[in-house]
């Protein structure tokens, strides 16, 4: 009896627009299981709670909805599946609903916000590409960050994201590299800040989250180890990577600085690198006097390659550059054969400066030779430096080139001073 008197009234989608009474029983689970399916979706209203309906498909799928005519529309908004849902907190839904309708809001459209809302993904690409790629240099390790750690919750909207979730993520890093975490916080921090501009206005997750101390890092090769890094570099049996730690050395420069060097940003009648302002950290083009033995390796390598557009190009298939992108597994490989740990890329550069310094070069000078807005070898008191290593200051007046015989021979036999 109350299939076919389903059946009948149910002659369309939206009983409450048609003339007719739309079919109302008082839901219990036995008069809900009663319901027959038919061939067309049946819609059948409850007669205790106002605006709680249930739709039955031709499948057999019974979903609770709220039905109520808001803003002289007929609007619904699914609640969930019936049995999963029971009747009972369909109703207590209903009720919620009914509420908002009376404060007026529309539930309705609020959940078509929600279906539409932005996810962490969208706002990645957002964020990649009118920000990171337009004034970070270092937008790649954003992007290793990102991928390595926060891709899996690319589908996620940004108000489902919590503060518990990213400040485990931030702990589990955190165990093997605290400095990397404290990054990945921060590039969550500015990921939601970003989000601003495209209508998010929730909670940023990464807010409250107590960082781990970060130690003043003074790491640099001192006169024992520095002879050995030669060695090894010398030892080095891909002359991409030989040249390029060389130069990295030896200029005291950052390494994507090096490793992007064009070769139309050199200029080696006049023996000056000028590395341009979009490339440089403090957003300023420098000139980079060129020591001999940068000269002679860029000379070599101009050489074997005087049409290309890089100095160091990768010819790695599927490299994510056209330049050398990833140097580290070359690097380690030095330093494991000169026997020397916990040495960093970065280091490098704090070498140079901390050298000049050592010897004696005025910081005005030693500044010039390795630019930074903190100038790290300044917290290294100057002493006695070995006799192998000689400051000499060149026409330019700014770079230290050490021109003891015995490091030259370090350099190895392919560069010739």
């Amino acid at each position: 009896m109350i299939s076919s008197q389903i059946i009948a009234t149910n002659s369309r989608q939206a009983p409450a627009d048609q003339a007719a009474q739309p079919t109302r029983l008082r839901f219990t689970v036995r008069s809900l299981r009663c319901i027959k399916p038919s061939d067309r979706q049946l819609w059948v209203y409850d007669n205790e709670a106002d605006g709680l309906a249930l739709l039955v498909l031709p499948s057999d799928v019974r979903t609770f909805y709220f039905a109520k005519r808001i803003g002289g529309r007929y609007r619904r908004v699914k609640i969930g599946r019936f049995p999963s849902i029971t009747i009972e907190q369909a109703r207590r839904e209903t009720a919620k609903f009914a509420g908002k309708v009376a404060a007026g809001e529309n539930p309705a459209d609020a959940r078509q916000q929600v279906r539409g809302a932005t996810t962490l993904g969208d706002l990645w690409q957002h964020y990649l590409n009118t920000h990171a790629k337009v004034h970070k240099r270092t937008w790649r390790e954003d992007e290793r960050q990102y991928d390595a750690h926060l891709k899996r919750l690319a589908s996620r909207r940004l108000d489902q994201i919590t503060r518990p979730e990213i400040a485990a993520i931030h702990a589990k890093v955190g165990k093997y590299a605290p400095i990397a975490a404290n990054r990945l916080l921060a590039l969550v921090s500015k990921l939601f800040n970003v989000g601003t501009g495209v209508g998010f206005t929730g909670a940023n997750p990464a807010k409250g989250i107590q960082r781990f101390k970060e130690a003043t890092r003074d790491r640099f090769l001192d006169a024992e180890e520095l002879p050995r890094f030669l060695d090894a570099v010398g030892d080095e049996r891909n002359p991409t990577i030989r040249d390029f730690l060389r130069v990295l050395l030896f200029t005291g420069q950052r390494r994507e600085n090096v490793a992007s060097m064009c070769w139309n940003e050199l200029d080696l009648k006049r023996r000056v690198w000028t590395i341009p302002a979009a490339k440089f950290k403090m957003g300023q083009a420098v000139d980079i006097p060129l020591a001999a033995p940068v000269l002679a390796i860029l000379k070599a390598r101009r050489q074997v390659d005087p049409d290309g557009l890089w100095v160091f190009p990768s010819h790695r298939q599927g490299a994510s550059t056209p330049y050398l992108s990833e140097p580290r597994g070359g690097f380690d490989r030095v330093c494991e054969r000169a026997g020397i740990k916990s040495l960093r890329m970065h280091d490098l550069r704090r070498t140079t400066a901390s050298w000049a310094t050592m010897i004696g070069t005025p910081y005005p000078t030693s500044s010039r030779v390795v630019p930074t807005n903190s100038t790290a070898s300044s917290r290294h008191p100057p002493r006695a430096a070995p006799r192998e290593f000689e400051l000499n200051y060149l026409a330019h007046g700014n770079v230290t080139e050490f021109r003891g015989s015995s490091v030259w021979r370090r350099c190895g036999p392919r560069v010739d001073t």
